[in-house]
Formats: C-alpha cells, sequence, structure tokens
C-alpha cells in the first residue's frame, strides 16, 4: 500500500488537494489533463500518475466504494507542496466536477 493512503486529513501545509466527485478516475484525469496518464490499481485502490503543470502527480481513490462517497486525493509525487498559485489552478480545473468544498492540506497519521 501506498504511504499516504488510509490516513485523516489535517490542515497543515498544502501537500494535499482533495474533493469528491461523481467521475471516474480516469475521468478527473483528463480534467486535469496529465501528459500521458498511467492507471492503475489493486483490490481497494486505485490511482493515475502523470505530469502537469511541470509536476508529477498522482491522483488516487479507495475503488471499494461509490466514487461520490470517497475522497479523491490529488498529490506531487515528490510529496512537496503545492504553492498557492497552483492550488488555484487545479482547484479552477475540477471545480466544475467536485462535489461539495476542494480542500488542500496534509494527511497525516491519527496518532499525531
Amino acid at each position: 500500500m501506498l504511504p499516504w493512503l488510509g490516513k485523516r486529513r489535517k490542515h497543515k501545509g498544502n501537500r494535499d488537494i482533495w474533493l469528491r466527485t461523481e467521475l471516474e478516475i480516469l475521468q478527473v484525469a483528463e480534467v486535469l489533463g496529465p501528459h500521458e496518464p498511467r492507471y492503475r490499481r489493486e483490490k481497494r485502490w486505485e490511482w493515475v500518475i502523470g505530469d502537469s503543470e511541470g509536476l508529477s502527480l498522482d491522483l488516487t481513490r479507495d475503488r471499494t466504494q461509490p466514487s461520490a462517497d470517497v475522497d479523491l486525493q490529488i498529490l506531487r509525487c515528490d510529496l512537496g507542496n503545492f504553492g498557492q498559485g497552483l492550488i488555484a489552478l487545479i482547484e479552477e480545473k475540477i471545480e466544475s466536477i467536485a462535489i461539495g468544498e476542494i480542500e488542500h492540506g496534509v494527511w497525516v497519521d491519527p496518532e499525531e
């Protein structure tokens, strides 16, 4: 399992962006427009990795539940923080497909 999955979110920094959407993960990737997206899945998780806006981005979601019922997480593959300008650009691209708020912060271990 990828190290950042299965954790709760807490606003501290801007390493992750998450939203809920009814779209399938590959449809969300089309909206973001990464170059040559690569799709993978396992029993529980699915993800798309591709280069967009000069960064390698990872879109990740639990695929065992309906799409609209789980958060879709967008993060940088280098686990760096998104700058405010990049957050605004990504939010602009995904605002029309989001259900509710688009949030950003850092996913942390519940014991922290």
